[in-house]
């Protein structure tokens, strides 16, 4: 299966020339509980080597983590510029039904020379952010 979405996320990235396309790779991840009161509790930070694709002209995001998935954009929020960076805000829903609705964030801080991105997936009570940089294709 890990091999199918990889091919599949080589394909997008090779036909869509035009769309705009932001790759990515994750180099480590947290997972939080979410409680009632939107308050997140995180678990330490793991290794990992994961590919991300988020092709806004086909409204997919592709994560080829452990368990790939695949999302289909039902809305994008647009960038949103705040005091030490900004976000782009996707809506997603996860293709195979099992989630449902959620949220997928790309974060950008800027701290002096330091740039930190990092992507956050977030569900109605579980959230995960991976760090990440971003790939120029």
């Amino acid at each position: 299966m890990k091999k199918i979405l990889l091919t599949f996320l080589m394909c997008l990235l090779a036909i869509s020339a035009k769309s705009e396309i932001y790759t990515y790779v994750g180099t480590s991840y947290a997972v939080a509980k979410v409680t009632r009161h939107n308050n997140y509790h995180w678990s330490d930070w793991y290794e990992c080597d994961v590919l991300i694709v988020i092709d806004t002209e086909r409204k997919m995001v592709g994560i080829d983590s452990y368990e790939p998935q695949i999302y289909k954009i039902y809305k994008y929020e647009g960038q949103i510029d705040e005091d030490n960076g900004f976000q782009k805000v996707f809506y997603v829903e996860d293709i195979k039904k099992d989630y449902g609705q959620m949220r997928i964030r790309v974060l950008t801080d800027s701290f002096g020379n330091i740039i930190n991105v990092q992507l956050y997936v977030d569900f109605k009570n579980v959230a995960w952010v991976y760090n990440i940089y971003e790939i120029l294709l």
